[in-house]
């Protein structure tokens, strides 16, 4: 089993019906992807709404639906 990278840190933005939007932190590791929303300002703590395995994933499509500002 390979060891766990950490690959890349960024904000995405949920948009829902009606034009709200949320913001929310990806995650991207070598085998996982995580989805999280940020708690309090200083962005320092966040609550995991989505873990994806990515063994089992098409990568390039699943990122495709997500716009991503890296940090």
């Amino acid at each position: 089993k390979p060891t766990r990278r950490f690959l890349l840190q960024g904000e995405v933005f949920k948009v829902f019906d009606g034009g709200k939007i949320r913001e929310r932190e990806l995650f991207l590791f070598n085998d996982l992807l995580i989805l999280a929303t940020p708690q309090g300002n200083k962005k320092e703590k966040f609550i995991t709404k989505l873990a994806i395995d990515l063994a089992n994933v098409n990568n390039t499509l699943f990122l495709s639906f997500f716009f991503l500002r890296n940090k």
